[in-house]
């Protein structure tokens, strides 16, 4: 069996231990992120035409629920626990 080298593995040690601080600073999750994103997209004529195509989809969809009485029937907590006990 190979004799150890208890220097040569001390400073090992102490490289890893250099490299694992290192890599966990770079991937520990910054606090409060979504403030630098605020308003990050700005300006952004992409952004902007994703917004406003969202924004007629929820009033299409708000508009349908206003005309349908039956419209969350399809959605109805009780009507899946009936199907189950069937």
């Amino acid at each position: 069996m190979a004799t150890v080298d208890i220097e040569a593995l001390l400073k090992r040690v102490e490289s890893l231990e250099s490299e694992v601080a290192e890599l966990r600073a770079r991937v520990a999750p910054r606090k409060k992120h979504w403030r630098e994103l605020a308003g990050s997209f700005s300006g952004n004529e992409v952004m902007r035409a994703i917004d406003e195509a969202a924004l007629r989809y929820r009033e299409a969809d708000r508009e349908a629920a206003r005309n349908d009485p039956t419209y969350f029937d399809d959605h109805d907590e009780d009507e899946g626990e009936k199907e189950d006990e069937g």
